[in-house]
Parts: structure tokens; sequence; C-alpha cells
């Protein structure tokens, strides 16, 4: 089970030179935010498929290989598969399709695991779309700058834009860590995969340790490297570069809204009727 961690994508940055990558990441963030929004607004499997051809251009637009997000869909594997049959055994209403044993399976409860299915692939494709395209940098700017009015009742904007860039840095260097770890008990001939169901307890258990000990030094090791650099927060701080908006991420966030608006065109045609 923790070999599907060893690829999880999300908070990877990947360079590239497609028109996803030079969009300002505040304008990233907000389209996220909508398109977040619009994922659990959304009601029918209709308007579902019209925003996984949206994400598929947006796919296509970044230049990434779709191996990427296939990736961090294979890391929640585990977690799509126990969603759906509790989904699927769970939801009595309905009209029965399926009976097996004990457990029927009605039209209501699959269109429901449908639905659920869909969120969390939107959710995780999305966000990873964000992070492989936008350089931790990029997106601790942007963060910032959004919550910058909030600085005036107190939040501190930088010091939690930080934070947050630096959690999602650290999902794939963990990923990296986990993979040395496995391939050194491999090596020793220990396989996490095979074996009893307590025997793999054991060798996974046998493998947190160093992991959390890893990612504890490389903590330790980043906030050294801060207080060398004097860093003290973000009173007082300066940007290297000052980024602007330009007219091309106007048009994307608009291309954006207007498409996810289509996904919802059944309550814009019910306002108009109103």
């Amino acid at each position: 089970m923790l070999d599907m961690f060893r690829d999880f994508s999300l908070g990877q940055y990947i360079h590239g030179d497609s028109i996803l990558h030079h969009l300002d990441g505040r304008i990233k963030l907000i389209s996220l935010s909508i398109i977040i929004l619009t994922i659990f607004m959304i009601k029918y499997p209709l308007h579902y498929l019209l925003l996984f051809i949206f994400i598929f251009i947006l796919v296509i637009l970044s230049g990434l290989k779709f191996s990427y997000f296939m990736k961090s869909l294979k890391a929640i594997a585990f977690l799509l598969i126990a969603v759906s049959l509790f989904n699927l055994f769970f939801i009595k209403e309905g009209k029965v399709l399926i009976h097996l044993l004990w457990f029927s399976i009605t039209d209501k409860a699959l269109l429901q695991t449908s639905i659920v299915l869909s969120r969390l692939i939107l959710l995780i494709m999305s966000s990873s779309l964000v992070t492989l395209t936008t350089s931790p940098v990029d997106l601790t700017y942007a963060i910032e700058k959004l919550l910058t009015p909030f600085k005036k009742v107190g939040f501190p904007a930088h010091e939690f834009s930080l934070m947050m860039t630096i959690s999602l840095r650290f999902i794939p260097i963990l990923g990296r860590e986990l993979d040395k770890i496995i391939k050194a008990h491999l090596a020793r001939g220990i396989n996490p995969s095979k074996g009893s169901l307590k025997s793999r307890a054991e060798k996974i258990s046998s493998m947190l340790l160093p992991l959390f000990f890893n990612a504890f030094k490389r903590a330790d090791d980043l906030a050294l490297a801060m207080d060398v650099r004097c860093y003290t927060g973000g009173e007082g701080r300066t940007s290297l570069r000052e980024y602007k908006i330009s007219l091309k991420d106007f048009i994307a966030l608009i291309l954006c809204i207007f498409f996810l608006l289509a996904c919802r065109l059944d309550l814009l045609l019910k306002l108009a009727g109103d």
C-alpha cells in the first residue's frame, strides 16, 4: 500500500513552456477555487462529463504527460475503491439493479457512486494541474497576494503562504524518501507486498520510522537554512520580481468562468425564467 504513494505528483513542479505555465499564479488559484466550487455545485452526469472535457483540454494545454495525473490517482486508488464500495452497498434507496447475497445495488447508489468518484478525481486532477505548472516561488507569491487583504485583521499572509508551499513541496520529497527506503528493504530481501497481513503490517511499520526520521531531519535542515539566511517572516520583505496580471491572464480567467457556467446552464436558465 505504501508503494502507491511513491509517485504522488501533487506538490511537484514540472518546468515547461506551455500557456498554463506562463499564466499568473493568482489567476490559476482563483480558477482552481471556481472549479472546486463548480465540482460541488453540479449534480448530473452530463455536467461532470463537461468538466472532465474541460480538465482534459487544460491537461493538453499544459503540455504535460497524462501519466503525471494518473500517478496521483493511483495514490488514492484505495480511497476510491473504499468510497465506491461504501456507496454501492450501503445506499438502499432507488430501484434494485443487482442483488448479491445480503447486499443489493440500486440505481441511486450507482449514480451517487459515480458522482462521488467524479468529484474526487476532478479535485485531484485540477489541484495537480496547478501545482505541476506553478513554481513554488510563484505559488507562494500568489497565495500571499490573495491573502493580503486579511493582513488588516492581523492574519499572517506571508507566513501562511510559505507554510502551504513548503507542505506541498514536502509531498513529492517524502515520496522519493519512501522510494529509497522501499528499495533498501528490497535489496535486503524484505518485500512489503508479500506475506501475511500481520507480516506486511510489521514490514510497513519498520519503514515508517526511517521515513519520519528523514522528514524531521529535512525539516530541521530547512529551518536551519532559513535561520542562517536571517529569515524573520514577511515583515519588511520585498519581492525579487513583481508579478503583473496581463491581458492573457484575464482572458484565461473569463474563458474558465464561461466554460464552468456552461456546466450549470440549467441553473442559468432557471434564474432567467424566474
